[in-house]
């Protein structure tokens, strides 16, 4: 029999996805200010990843890549795997400033994801948040585990995962 990670398919996430599985995946994204919410349920084998790019939509729902609709919507969605809302984890990743920018935008996602994920009573076992660099992420739906690497810099070909 295969050990889950050898039997891992591989899924690079976008900017404004989210994935979830209950099948072993190893999930990859590249994240700047952005913000990965990872989560998973250790006793059911399932988890995901959402990849949000702004906190809030100004007006409208919004969508996928606004934190206050992906968050929740990540949670709601591996609920529906099967996942127990109480046993559920996650790691949160991102937030990195960009000072030519001048923006804050990396902080307020980090806060607001914060925020959404204690309101949910969802344990973050990681935090790999701030600075001025960016990440690249690998994720295990199946056991939870996460590899993050800071980069200086992020070049076109890391948004295909080639």
């Amino acid at each position: 029999m295969m050990e889950p990670r050898e039997a891992e398919r591989r899924f690079f996430l976008q900017p404004g996805q989210i994935f979830v599985s209950d099948e072993p995946y190893r999930v990859f994204t590249v994240l700047g200010s952005c913000v990965a919410v990872c989560a998973w349920d250790p006793r059911r084998g399932c988890g995901g990843m959402s990849h949000q790019i702004y906190p809030r939509a100004l007006e409208g729902p919004g969508g996928a890549a606004f934190g206050a609709q992906a968050v929740p919507h990540l949670l709601r969605l591996l609920v529906g795997l099967g996942a127990a809302r109480e046993d559920l984890r996650a790691h949160l990743v991102g937030g990195g400033a960009n000072p030519s920018l001048g923006s804050t935008i990396g902080d307020e996602n980090v806060a607001l994801a914060e925020e959404i994920l204690a309101r949910a009573r969802v344990a973050v076992v990681s935090r790999d948040v701030g600075g001025l660099l960016g990440r690249k992420v690998a994720f295990s739906t199946f056991s939870g585990e996460i590899a993050v690497y800071k980069i200086e810099r992020i070049r076109e070909t890391d948004w295909y995962g080639r």
